[in-house]
């Protein structure tokens, strides 16, 4: 059963501390490489959907026209003591994924990172992203799924469930298959650490 908006706010103010900790020795172990490879293409005026503690703030491109927005504010209380340690100008909104407070076409980038396995309505947030990007912006995701190793997607498939219940996350998405009915085109995708992490690049 999926958990509802207000138990996932709830869940992740409790998190903020614990979530930093361990994000910051997943990108020691291999994924900063990659949110560097995902978020330097951000270009523009960029919008980080789901932004959490603020993990992309260091990949993006220098003197970006940043907004982050995230549904925990204690989650954004971190990302904010980031970017003041990193001297950056960022705006930050608490806001539900799926109502943001921004007009149409007002972004050139919008992106996100492991963040579909927690929205309620993947696709619907994924259309709230069409409505905000410009035409000729892009829609930059690195999301994690179910493993293409055969013993390691089991054990997911295993653990889901309860991971589910602690940490408010679909371990075993597909995050792909939100992309068609959400009206996006995929540019590029590719899958890295066993299959688990998925790079996309998308466009209305």
């Amino acid at each position: 059963l999926l958990m509802e908006l207000k138990q996932i706010q709830t869940l992740y103010d409790q998190k903020a501390s614990w979530y930093e900790l361990t994000s910051k020795f997943i990108n020691l172990v291999g994924l900063g490489r990659l949110r560097r490879k995902v978020f330097s293409q951000a270009r523009g005026k960029i919008l980080e959907i789901g932004a959490g503690t603020g993990n992309n703030l260091p990949f993006f491109p220098k003197n970006a026209d940043l907004t982050l927005s995230d549904l925990s504010s204690e989650m954004l209380n971190i990302a904010q003591t980031l970017a003041k340690r990193l001297r950056l100008e960022v705006k930050f909104v608490r806001a539900d994924a799926q109502n943001l407070p921004f007009e149409d076409f007002e972004f050139d980038t919008v992106c996100s990172s492991l963040s579909t396995c927690t929205f309620i309505d993947p696709v619907a947030v994924l259309k709230e992203m069409r409505r905000l990007t410009k035409p000729g912006g892009q829609i930059l995701l690195l999301e994690h799924g179910r493993s293409r190793n055969r013993w390691l997607g089991r054990w997911q498939d295993r653990f889901a469930p309860k991971h589910y219940k602690k940490h408010a996350c679909r371990l075993t998405q597909d995050p792909t298959k939100y992309l068609q009915p959400a009206g996006l085109v995929t540019e590029t995708s590719s899958r890295h650490f066993f299959g688990i992490f998925y790079a996309i690049t998308a466009k209305v």
